[in-house]
């Protein structure tokens, strides 16, 4: 019975990010959507506006480089890409996807166990969710958020820095879930 959250997963990563509200510079929190955290300083944060795929909702993007609008047009002829073109040297870009789902289709499947937030976590290979922005490492986190939802964090970067990659780890440490 892996077959369905590897495909949950699989769809979750092959989803590709309209615009909401930005913090650049660490100067704010996200708080909504079921969990908090505050922004690393330096790094930007940009809510998607991008419409919900059936019971999947991308969030919003975090990056260490100004980010732009992922999504133009109205919500029935949408076009959405990722909110950067390139990724700068050292620098990273995270996506958070959640999905709805019951039963087996919320299961983690198999990968290197982590938690997130204190939540269960694995981390899989990234198959394409970053597409071709110049990344040379891709990363998914895949998060058991409760019994009727998994998150996927795809973290895409470039070469990037000890001090970014500390920021991202610490980011997923600290976040607190409203979801119970």
């Amino acid at each position: 019975m892996r077959a369905q959250p590897a495909t949950v997963a699989l769809a979750l990563v092959l989803l590709v990010g309209c615009s909401g509200p930005v913090i650049s510079g660490g100067a704010g929190q996200w708080d909504a959507d079921g969990l908090r955290f505050t922004v690393p300083s330096g790094w930007e944060l940009r809510a998607s506006t991008m419409s919900p795929l059936g019971d999947s909702r991308r969030l919003f993007y975090l990056a260490t480089q100004r980010l732009r609008d992922d999504c133009t047009g109205g919500a029935t002829a949408q076009t959405c890409l990722l909110p950067v073109d390139e990724l700068a040297r050292g620098g990273v870009l995270v996506w958070w996807q959640a999905t709805n789902c019951a039963g087996p289709a919320c299961s983690l499947p198999d990968g290197e166990l982590t938690q997130v937030g204190g939540r269960p976590a694995v981390i899989v290979a990234t198959a394409q969710g970053c597409g071709a922005i110049g990344q040379t490492d891709a990363t998914t986190y895949l998060v058991s958020v409760s019994p009727q939802r998994l998150d996927a964090v795809v973290v895409c970067s470039r070469d990037a820095t000890a001090a970014a990659r500390e920021a991202l780890r610490s980011l997923l440490d600290a976040v607190e879930w409203r979801t119970p």
